[in-house]
Formats: C-alpha cells, structure tokens, sequence
C-alpha cells in the first residue's frame, strides 16, 4: 500500500525543539514502513516562517500537493492535522485517514466567543473530508459521535474512528540506579489556556526548600514555553543545572537532549494539571517520554491514563495539589517501591503503549481502506464554510443518494439493521421468500396479481402458507441433520455450480483451489453442486468423489419439473444456472445431508443465489454463513446481457443486498467490488477481501508446452497468449479486439506474432489467421509458460482478472488494458503495461518482444506479485473470517 503522509511540519529532526505532532508523524511513519507500506512523507510550508533547510517535499498550495499525489500515485492519504483537510481536492477518490490526537473540539471551549463557532465551523468541514479517524484514547473515540454527525458521516452500521495510542518504543533498556541522594522530578509542557498546572508547582515550590534540609533531597525541573517554531533549536540551560537548587526552570530543549537528560537524571515524571474537560479527554506525549525512558510517571487520577497506571503499578495518582508532597516524600524514603514501579513503567509501554501493538486498528484499515458513506449532516452547524463549491457539490450529491438498502426498507424484505448481529429467522424466511416470489412470473401472472391484491400486502394471511411450508422443512431436516458447534471453526461446506472439473475457467479455478487450500488447513471441505447423486469431498488437498443416497434424491421434486419452475424466474437466460437453487429445493436437502455428514459449520456460499440452501442449513443446524461475491452480480449481468431490464436489474439487486446483509460474513474479491457492495447498503462489517490466487506450487511443476510446433509456427515467432473461456462475451470481444485492432497495427511496426487463445467454447471459425484457438485444456500453466507475452484488451467484464496472476505466476510479462488487470495491485511499467490506447499498447508489445532485460524485470516483478497470492496463504485469511464471523 502507498501512503501519503502529509503534515503540517519536516519530518523529526532531534536537534531541534520539536511539537508533539512531530513525534507523532515518526512514530506513525515508522509504524507503517515495518508494517512493509511504502510511505513520503509531504508537509506545508510554515506559517511562522521558520527556515526550512530542505524544501523538496514541501508544498504551498493544493496545486504543488497535487503534485505530489500524482508523482507518488498513492493509495491512502493520512493526514498528520485535521486543518490540512483544506488542502485536499475533492475529485482525488482516495481514502483519507485523519490523525485526530487532540480533542480540538475541546480545545475550542478556551478560545474567544466571537471566534470559537467559526473554529468548530472549519473543523465540521474538514471532518466530512476524512474516510477513517485516528484518536488517542478510548474517550476520544467517543467524543468524535457528535461532530461526524454534524459532518454528515453516516454513522448507522459503522464507525470509522480507530484508536491509536500516543505510543513508543523503549528508549533505555534498563532502569537507573537509586539514586544516592538527588531525585530529580520532570515536569513542564507547552503553555496551552487549557492546561494549568500552577498549583502543583505551587504545591513544591512550598514544600522543597524544607524538604532538603536533609537528605535524601528532591529537585523539580520544569521545561516550558509558548509553542515552538517549526525550525527552534533546543536552549542551553539545560547545561547550567545547579543541584543545590530545588526548583528549576527552562525552555523547550531540543529533542535529543531532552531525551538524554530522561535517560541520565530523571527519577519521576509528572503530568499533572487542574481539572478540566479537555484535560479529561487528552492523551500525553510527556507521559510516553517518561515510560520509555522507564521513568514512573504521577498524574491526576481523571485522566484515562491513570486506569493503567495504577492497575500496572507503573507510578502514582492524586487528586489534588496538596497531596502531591506527601507522596514525593513517600517515594524518596522507599526506593525498593521506586524501582519496582520504574520497571513497570517499561513493562507498561511494552504491553500496552508499544508503537508495534498499538496499531492493529490502524493496519486492518489499510487492509480494506475505503470512502465512507456521507449523508444529510444531523445538527445546526454549516458544513459550508470552506468547502468550496465542489465539496457543496460533493455533498449534495451524496445526500441525494439512496440505497438499495433503503429501498428495501419500503418493500416486504428485511430493513437494515434486521438481523445484525444475531439470527432472525422470520426476516430470513420473508426476504427469501419475497426475491422468489419477485423474480418469479407465474404463466397465470395476471390472474394471480389481481386475486393477490384482494389480499393485504402487509398481512399474515399472504406471508402464512410460506412461512408454514418453510417451518415444515425446517422441521423435517432437523430430525436427520444434527446441531452443529458455532463456536468452533469446523469443517466446510461450499454451495455453487456444477462446471467445476476441469477447471478451465476462472470461476472453477477460484473455487476448486478454495477448497482444496482450506482442506490442507485440517479440515473437511465438501463441494454441493446441482448434481443430485454425488458432491466431492477435498481433504488433505485430495479430492474423492462421494455417492449421495437415494432417498435424498426421492425427497426432491423430480429435475424435470424444477427445470420447468425455474425457466419462469425473471433471470436473463445466459445467467440463469447460477440462480437454480433459489427454486431446486433439492440443494436444500444436499447441503443439509453432506454438512451432518462432514460435521459442518460453515456453509459458503459461491455466488450469493446458491445463500438460500446454506441460510437453511444454518437455520437446521446452526453454524455460520459465508457469500463469496466473485463478482457483484447484479452489475456484471447488467453489463454483459444488453436485454436485462430496468426492473430485472433492480431485483436481482435487492435480493444480492438482502442476501449479503443476511449472511454472517461476504467475501469480495477486489476493492471496488467491496466499496460497491457497501454503496448499495451491504452492512460494512459483513464485507471482507480475499483476493483470487494461484497455486504456486502446481503451477512450477508444470513443463513449458511447445506451442510454436503445436501451434504450426515457426520457432522464432513471438507468441501472445490470452485465456478465457469464450462463452463469456467480454472474453470473446478480447480476442476480437487482438484481431482487429492490436494485430494489424503490429504489423505496420514489423512485427507478427502468433496469438494463443487458450480455454473452452471457442468461436466456430478463428477470428484470425495467426490466431489459434486451443479449446479446453487440462492444465493451462504449461501453455501460458510457451508463450512470450501475455495481452488482455478487456474492455468489460466484472470481478478480479484471475488471469492475470496465472500469467504473473508464470513469469509472463502482461500487457493490458485498464479494465483487462482490474482488482490486481499492479503498478504501470513496473509489473504489467497498462494503458486504453491501442497504439500504446502495441508499442509496449513490441518493446517487451525486443528488450530482453525489460522484459525479465517485468516477470520477476509479476512473479512477485504471484507469490503474495498462494492459495494456502489466502485459505488462512478464509480461517480468519470464519472465526471472526
């Protein structure tokens, strides 16, 4: 993932006096990179006009930060300030990520009255600009509510704020000595109207001078100052300490030797200050200073950061500045008890403050980053001041969106938030029997319409007979199925098509390979098509064939007629096997029969249709409901059936956002189709990304095919390859494209290469006479490996292109259009060419043929890309959703 990080200052340089969101900015840069992110780290031009000494990654305006987000490319933006969200343009469709450590909102409470509502104004609008929130603290976290509402942040089924600590790693490795005599207490900060801490200096500056009359003696240092400039050196005073003196005070040192006299002198840290509600909500860079300098730290026991404090014994609180000398002086006469808790101060940053830990929230956001859903901002307060007229236009045009999940809010299904987090049957039974009943189109539909609207459309009376005859199967399948333990992650049932063998197209591979994978994790996988007198059982990444009995064929209608209801469903005819267990009850007594016999807990359905059988298994037999999206359907068959219609589309839309919304967990296979499914109202927290993969090892195992001498060519012709199955009109536009466009401008630059275009249901008649279509094959990776290039002039189509990982796993260099490589992390001219222009494209053809050294950089970059996606690595991101559905 690239990460631009853009802050409001230069990246941390220790010589300097440096502001807490400085030291925050590395931790988060550092956090990231070793988290293997590629991150820059961009800042603002100082407002103070400090000097800056290197000015290469320092912008002025949006248009020189436009700049750095084109030459950068990145993928997230993580803003360092919430006030930087001015910055940004409003057409860059990348997810931001703020960093909001400071509760500002607070913080606006001390400023002047005439100025303060302009101040939440700005911040309002910033807010709506950001995708994902970083805060310090679980207080903060919940102080945000609030204000995204009055951003118009749609808060209904997910809450964007992640917490981050104020974290670190530790800087000493172990505790300082007792000291003999001198105990030196750290205190101080920047002077903020918020933040006063005159009473507990007060409290030791009346105390000391009679404390050390004798020894042991206690010395505070206090270090402070107006807020520093962005380029202020660290004073010198901290040189000129005098130790006979009880009360010191000095300016912002630099950063390092702030650290340093942490790490040579100091004894106990103080973060104490009066009670107030910005001070009750923060989160404090010194307090991290003192734990990882194994510094036991003393402060006010309102503040988050005593709960931890004290239940790790890591320091002391108090309540009040008069208490404040009583327990120094308890310190200084019990050393054993001061060192003891100076190692847990140490212990505490590493288990709960450690920089690597904390930022789990943050790298599972980066895992799935995403836009978030905006809506009508819910209180008083303008959103307009600042924004512009394109963020205006921004919001009113997310305002005046609707879901599909709204929409279903008005029919008979389900209403979103119907069944989150728990199962409700009855919902379930209405919104699978409401998508039957809307996709069907009984012959006597007139008739049935008019006696139906005798009726009420809201009433018992029509939902009855369903619902009985539903119940009744459910019965009749528990007295044979069995319960199953949801609690554990067990073995697998998946539902989906029959074409699986041979896996010659990309749909049997992702599914046959799922299973054989999630097998070899140790446990049972079971395959449930619409073949009535058999399923296939993977274990142990081997596949048997297993017989289903008879009786289990009796208990279903006979094929024939299912075959008959289902031509009467409202499902385009090229599309129509994916959708026949919405009316073959049969895959509802398979699914139940193999999940009792595999002892099954999770039912995955392939291709959200094939939901209705494992939502009843999971209604017999409990247990957990997976939907692999392998494309968003609804879309894909738009796209592709030009006779689809407007109504059509619209149900078979509601019934995927129904079915998803139901299930326990969905699986989506790229970004875009994830951000697609959360548009149209799929809950956020069902929706997870597992990539298609391949399998490495089989694919290595493979010889190269001679292609050229099957193919009749001559041994030094160039060979392009494509494969796809032909059937699929956008893989059969592909190759008509290679023939008409792509071919004959290779041509004109001198070169002819043969076309390879591997996989089944190829045209009657070749679409060109250097082209050759192979048919099935049983193992495509040798046939991939024959050839010199890979090109994919996709121009529709839907989902993840698993050809292109076949083709990176065989060290094939790729040549494609945008469309052609979508859902695959690949970045142009680095592992694949990437370009909608066919004369681009053939340029890039033609250089790939002739420069040798290009051409093995761009495979061995592909290859790279390959290896990240093994199909044994991706079965266990399958473990974890199961475990976390």
């Amino acid at each position: 993932m690239k990460i631009l990080l853009i802050t409001f200052e230069p990246p941390l340089d220790a010589s300097l006096a440096v502001r807490g969101n400085v030291v925050r900015a590395a931790q988060l840069h550092a956090l990231l990179v070793a988290a293997g992110h590629e991150v820059k780290q961009v800042f603002r031009k100082p407002y103070d006009d400090s000097p800056i000494y290197d000015s290469s990654a320092m912008y002025t305006d949006l248009d020189e930060l436009a700049v750095f987000v084109a030459a950068f490319e990145p993928d997230v933006l993580l803003l360092g300030y919430w006030a930087l969200a001015e910055d940004l343009n409003p057409e860059w469709d990348l997810p931001v990520i703020m960093d909001f450590i400071a509760p500002r909102p607070l913080e606006a409470l001390f400023e002047l009255e005439n100025t303060r509502d302009l101040s939440i104004q700005r911040l309002v609008a910033c807010l709506r600009k950001a995708d994902c929130f970083l805060v310090g603290n679980r207080r903060q976290r919940h102080l945000l509510v609030p204000y995204l509402m009055q951003a118009g942040i749609d808060l209904r089924f997910h809450y964007p704020v992640v917490e981050l600590p104020i974290a670190a790693r530790p800087a000493v490795d172990e505790i300082k000595p007792v000291p003999a005599q001198h105990w030196i207490i750290a205190g101080g900060g920047v002077r903020w109207a918020w933040r006063s801490q005159q009473g507990y200096v007060d409290a030791l500056e009346n105390w000391l001078p009679e404390f050390n009359r004798s020894d042991p003696q206690a010395h505070l240092v206090m270090f402070g100052g107006d807020y520093p400039m962005i380029h202020q050196p660290g004073s010198d005073e901290i040189n000129a300490l005098r130790p006979d003196q009880p009360m010191h005070s000095l300016g912002l040192q630099s950063y390092q030797d702030y650290c340093r006299f942490l790490t040579d002198h100091v004894h106990i840290g103080l973060e104490l200050a009066e009670f107030n509600i910005e001070r009750y909500f923060s989160q404090s860079f010194r307090a991290m200073e003192y734990l990882r300098h194994g510094i036991p730290v003393v402060c006010n026991d309102y503040t988050e950061l005593a709960e931890k404090i004290a239940s790790a014994e890591a320091g002391w609180t108090l309540q009040t500045p008069g208490q404040l000398p009583d327990l120094i002086q308890h310190i200084v006469h019990n050393p054993d008890e001061w060192q003891r808790r100076a190692a847990n101060a140490l212990t505490l940053l590493q288990e709960q403050f450690n920089t690597d830990q904390v930022a789990s929230g943050l790298l599972a956001y980066l895992q799935q980053p995403h836009r978030v859903e905006r809506c009508e901002p819910m209180l008083s307060v303008s959103c307009e001041d600042d924004t512009g007229e394109e963020e205006q236009g921004e919001q009113a045009s997310d305002d005046t969106e609707t879901s599909s999940a709204e929409q279903i809010s008005n029919s008979d299904g389900i209403k979103p938030g119907d069944g989150e987090g728990s199962e409700q049957p009855c919902d379930e039974e209405q919104a699978i029997y409401d998508r039957e009943q809307a996709l069907g189109k009984p012959s006597i539909g007139g008739l049935y319409r008019q006696l139906r609207g005798r009726l009420s459309s809201t009433g018992s009376l029509r939902t009855l007979p369903r619902k009985l005859f539903y119940r009744c199967m459910v019965k009749l399948a528990s007295l044979f199925a069995g319960r199953a333990n949801a609690e554990v992650t067990g073995n697998v049932v998946i539902i989906t098509r029959a074409d699986l063998y041979p896996t010659d197209h990309g749909g049997a591979v992702k599914i046959v390979e799922t299973a054989r994978a999630l097998s070899k994790t140790g446990r049972d996988v079971a395959i449930v098509t619409s073949e009535r007198h058999r399923y296939w059982l993977y274990r142990d990444g081997k596949r048997y064939e297993r017989k289903l009995p008879l009786w289990i064929r009796l208990c279903s209608v006979p094929r024939r007629f299912s075959s008959l209801l289902h031509l009467s469903y409202d499902v385009p005819k090229s599309n129509q096997f994916l959708y026949l267990a919405l009316s073959d009850n049969s895959f509802l007594w398979r699914t139940v029969l193999v999940a009792k016999r595999c002892n099954a807990n999770v039912y995955q359905a392939e291709f959200p249709a094939y939901a209705r059988a494992a939502f009843f298994v999971r209604r017999v037999r409990g247990g957990k409901v997976v939907i692999v999206e392998h494309n968003v359907e609804y879309n894909r068959l738009r796209a592709q059936d030009d006779s689809m219609t407007d109504d059509q589309y619209e149900r078979l839309k509601t019934m995927e956002v129904d079915f998803c919304n139901l299930a326990d967990a969905v699986v989506c296979v790229s970004r875009n189709d994830r951000m697609q499914l959360r548009r149209d109202g799929v809950y956020d927290q069902r929706l997870h990304i597992i990539p298609h993969g391949v399998d490495l090892s089989t694919f290595d195992a493979e010889p190269a095919v001679d292609v050229r001498l099957h193919c009749g060519w001559k041994q030094d012709q160039p060979v392009l390859v494509y494969h796809g199955t032909y059937e699929y009109p956008p893989n059969l536009i592909a190759m008509q494209v290679m023939a008409s466009e792509l071919l004959p401008r290779l041509h004109k630059r001198g070169v002819r290469p043969g076309v390879l275009a591997v996989g089944k249901m190829p045209p009657s008649q070749s679409l060109h006479e250097d082209m050759v279509f192979t048919g099935s094959v049983e193992r495509v990776a040798g046939w991939l490996r024959g050839a010199d290039l890979a090109v994919v002039p996709l121009l529709d189509g839907g989902g993840t292109r698993m050809k292109i990982i076949d083709y990176f796993a065989c060290g094939v260099p790729v040549v494609s259009t945008t469309k052609g490589i979508e859902g695959i992390e690949a970045k142009n001219g680095v592992e694949a060419v990437i370009s909608d222009d066919w004369d681009e494209l053939a340029d890039a053809i033609v250089e790939l043929l002739q420069n040798r050294q290009r051409h093995a950089d761009m495979a061995a970059a592909g290859r790279a890309i390959a290896e990240q996606l093994d199909w044994c690595a991706l079965a266990e991101d399958y473990v974890r959703v199961f475990a976390v559905a």
